[in-house]
């Protein structure tokens, strides 16, 4: 008499709810937005640690002093193994990657860290939690012809020769987009640029070189003399 078949074993499911909104009398929710108040993020970092928390919030129904090392550990291999399936290839994908997981683990760390800071909590659960390796992305650089290309186009730039000139020059020292685009005027002290939030959460200043300089001082005084009012708060690139 044959035997059944024994059941096929299946790949844990990411649980990904609809990350509802914690209710204002959440005493959990309450210390992530004391948190968030005590630092001073960027707007898109700032999204991406209430998106992490909720999540874990979601996953995780015990009070932050009750959290765990092993809580925190199975919260991680869980973002890491789950998967769902494709629906064009009906085949096993992996929902979330490297990244992703790197960045949810971070922000449970920075958060726990405060918490432990700010006398919420006496042990932090993630210092003995690893943040996942990223892979670095591979590096996009542009031709000789392309930079040539550029620099000719501004010639017909019109008005706005000026700003894409210096945004050029700006670019050309390696910054990503989001890190050019951000600092004000006071971020400028005529020979570096403050960075106020880079890639992974660090700052810096960038010192700028002589033709970089020379292109920002044009375009500072070129919108001087348009009549705008330039003050510390005023953004160094506008549209």
């Amino acid at each position: 008499m044959p035997t059944p078949a024994s059941p096929a074993l299946k790949r844990p499911q990411l649980y990904l709810p609809d990350l509802k909104e914690p209710p204002p009398e959440d005493l959990r929710w309450m210390r992530v937005e004391q948190w968030l108040a005590a630092k001073s993020l960027a707007k898109n970092t700032k999204r991406s640690y209430i998106r992490e928390l909720k999540r874990f919030w979601n996953w995780t129904d015990k009070p932050w002093n009750q959290v765990t090392t092993w809580d925190v550990t199975r919260y991680k291999d869980h973002l890491e193994t789950a998967v769902n399936q494709d629906s064009e290839t009906n085949t096993p994908k992996r929902q979330l990657s490297s990244n992703s997981v790197a960045l949810a683990v971070r922000s449970l760390k920075s958060f726990f860290r405060w918490m432990q800071q700010a006398h919420y909590i006496v042990d932090n659960p993630t210092l003995a939690v690893s943040v996942p390796s990223e892979p670095e992305p591979e590096s996009k650089e542009l031709t000789e012809l392309q930079i040539t290309t550029l620099y000719a186009a501004l010639e017909r730039r019109g008005h706005s020769r000026h700003r894409d000139a210096a945004l050029l020059a700006v670019l050309s020292h390696g910054l990503r987009a989001e890190e050019a685009s951000h600092p004000n005027i006071e971020d400028y002290d005529g020979r570096r640029l403050h960075i106020r939030e880079a890639k992974q959460g660090s700052t810096g200043r960038v010192p700028l070189d002589e033709a970089a300089c020379a292109a920002l001082n044009t375009y500072l005084e070129w919108r001087k003399a348009q009549g705008e009012s330039l003050t510390a708060d005023t953004p160094l690139f506008v549209n």
